[in-house]
């Protein structure tokens, strides 16, 4: 049975006060909809992809805008796709991110067609989904700020053939961040500051204010809890990041809505306020004696064919780096550079050649080219 979606999202009931007071900001009807919607769109698939259709919705918006809200909670529910086939029906998930993205971009998409995109991967989706929600969205968005259906059509190639890293990603993010600045007027990210933002799967919603049309909610309230580590923070805009060094983070690939985002070096300014300081990072951490001191002991260092140079103390993400980008390192020009002699560490990486190179027509000489450094360099 369907449910019910007719109830008033624009006020609510206060027991305390017995009377209705009126939500009057349309980013917390849609908020205060999704409250409502939350116990009957179970599929996480698709109850992210409503989440992130309601953020499009802010206070210029009108009634038309949720009412789309409401049509798609509606047909989400009435079809129920996930739960008979295990993932988002990939008509829906193209339509709803085409919107998305150019509600996302409003300002400057009067007029734009992203259809040949949509048509795209219409080809590459015929029989079954091809892509993650994410790989469509960074696919629309690339056609969107660049409009080169060959570069598209690359890109989307590179997903299907499962030949992206994390590495290639992330550049593709920092091109698309470079255009949008380049668009909005913004020379540099440097400076920009973000709140952080209430924990993703948060179950209520704060009502406090509700009579101020410009009454501010956070974006990822009703997101389901995702897989973060425990220390790490939510932005406002939807950015997780890892403690880094003391009083530094640094963000994660994917955000808290699992799109990808380009990534940056940020510290801690004041209480629950964080900055993008990578310049200030790179004087401060990139760029030391490559020896490692008592102070900071650099547990290995990575670099890229464009130049890129890492340096790692937490072994955690240093070994995690060398598992995502290693497979693909005779594409990306990956290397990388093991200080520590720690025993678990080295033996960490050696069972990681040992798994890569157990399913590739590689050898080990082909990895390890004129042969490993001191140092334990690939």
């Amino acid at each position: 049975m369907i449910g019910n979606y007719d109830f008033d999202y624009r006020a609510y009931y206060d027991i305390s006060r017995d009377q209705t007071v009126p939500i009057r900001s349309p980013v917390g009807q849609a908020r205060f909809f999704l409250s409502a919607a939350r116990d009957r769109i179970r599929a996480p698939n698709e109850w992210l992809l409503l989440c992130r259709y309601a953020n499009t919705i802010d206070i210029s918006c009108g009634g038309h805008e949720l009412r789309q809200l409401k049509r798609l909670a509606q047909h989400l529910e009435r079809c129920d796709f996930e739960k008979r086939c295990g993932h988002v029906d990939p008509v829906v998930a193209r339509m709803v991110e085409r919107e998305i993205v150019l509600r996302q971009e409003e300002g400057f998409a009067a007029g734009y067609d992203l259809s040949p995109a949509m048509e795209l991967l219409e080809e590459y989706e015929q029989k079954a989904p091809v892509f993650s929600q994410p790989e469509r969205n960074l696919i629309l968005r690339d056609a969107f700020f660049f409009r080169d259906q060959i570069r598209t059509a690359k890109i989307a190639d590179a997903f299907c053939e499962k030949q992206l890293s994390p590495y290639g990603i992330e550049r593709l993010c920092r091109e698309l961040e470079e255009a949008e600045r380049e668009r909005a007027g913004v020379e540099t990210m440097e400076g920009l500051q973000y709140l952080q933002a209430e924990a993703p799967g948060f179950r209520g919603m704060n009502l406090k204010d509700c009579e101020d049309p410009q009454a501010h909610y956070p974006p990822f309230t009703y997101y389901p809890p995702c897989d973060q580590p425990a220390d790490s923070i939510v932005l406002s805009n939807g950015v997780i990041l890892l403690p880094d060094q003391k009083d530094w983070f640094c963000s994660a690939l994917q955000k808290v809505d699992q799109t990808f985002t380009a990534l940056h070096f940020y510290k801690s300014e004041k209480h629950c306020v964080f900055e993008i300081a990578d310049q200030e990072h790179e004087d401060q951490f990139q760029y030391q004696d490559p020896e490692p001191t008592e102070e900071c002991e650099f547990i290995g260092r990575v670099t890229f064919a464009n130049g890129d140079l890492w340096n790692f103390t937490d072994a955690q993400k240093y070994l995690q780096v060398i598992h995502d980008e290693l497979p693909h390192h005779l594409r990306t020009g990956f290397q990388y550079e093991t200080l520590t002699n720690d025993p678990v560490i080295r033996k960490a990486i050696d069972d990681m050649h040992d798994e890569i190179y157990e399913e590739s027509p590689h050898t080990q000489t082909d990895c390890y080219g004129i042969g490993m450094t001191m140092g334990g360099m690939c």
